[in-house]
């Protein structure tokens, strides 16, 4: 008789929290993977463990619970702020969190990566894609589209000005783009939101035995709420600064050199 298939806990793991609606705990995770084939594994637990650590769509929401992070991302809104390169007109870099925010899956291996151009609304409601593009040098960001460029020319954007980015529905790849110069800024609100995802950053730093890159840091502040709020904080790379970070390596042996935490590294 011919061999049956052993089964794909991972993938069994991904369809379970994929098809919840809510986050699970972990053993409501493994409840669910059971009931679906019977976990005959040494360590039913570490398997499912595995299967999530492995996962970078599988994440943590902080209240001890894993959720399906493209809908998780939801309601999310990141800050761009615009350099003279962006305003020039040919390219506009994206910083770590909007990255993840529009292409969560960058890091994932290949059968889940999608890089594929993403739906965006204009605030016209015109829908256009925009690509993911590499920009040199670790850096990416997109070459936009003609609809994107007709409405951005309209602003008359200056350097410092921002684009904020909306989640519309993270499993349909739909997001919605709007402009606000820097003079609208609520400097209160913003300064206040800056110091919760610094905190929230830091905290999730000083328990990680080394550190972590900054690519599981900004995925951590993602899934754990830190970017569903009305006025976004600033961009990463203008707050997640090295005075800040270092202290807490330094606390843990850190002698220089490559810093897993660093924006840029």
């Amino acid at each position: 008789m011919p061999r049956k298939d052993k089964p794909n806990y991972t993938e069994l793991t991904h369809q379970v929290v994929r098809e919840s609606p809510e986050p699970l705990s972990f053993n409501e995770i493994l409840r669910r993977v059971h009931a679906i084939t019977p976990i005959r594994t040494k360590n039913p637990k570490n398997t499912i463990r595995g299967a999530i650590s492995q996962s970078r769509l599988i994440v943590a929401t902080g209240d001890g619970r894993y959720g399906w992070m493209l809908r998780i991302l939801n309601g999310v809104a990141i800050r761009l702020t615009l350099s003279d390169s962006d305003v020039a007109g040919q390219a506009v870099e994206f910083g770590e969190e909007l990255r993840e925010a529009l292409w969560p899956t960058f890091f994932e291996i290949q059968k889940r990566e999608d890089r594929n151009p993403v739906r965006v609304l204009l605030p016209d409601k015109t829908e256009t894609r925009l690509p993911l593009d590499f920009l040199g040098q670790a850096r990416w960001g997109t070459s936009g589209s003609p609809e994107f460029w007709k409405w951005f020319k309209t602003l008359k954007a200056r350097r410092g000005d921002h684009l904020i980015f909306h989640v519309s529905d993270g499993e349909a790849r739909l997001y919605r783009v709007e402009f606000q110069a820097r003079a609208a800024r609520d400097e209160k609100a913003i300064a206040e939101r800056n110091q919760s995802v610094v905190q929230a950053a830091l905290e999730y730093v000083r328990k990680s035995p080394w550190g972590a890159p900054i690519w599981d840091i900004t995925a951590r502040l993602l899934a754990t709420g830190q970017y569903h709020h009305p006025v976004p904080p600033d961009p990463l790379s203008e707050i997640w600064t090295q005075d800040v970070w270092e202290p807490v390596l330094r606390a843990k042996g850190y002698a220089g050199g490559w810093a897993p935490v660093g924006v840029d590294s």
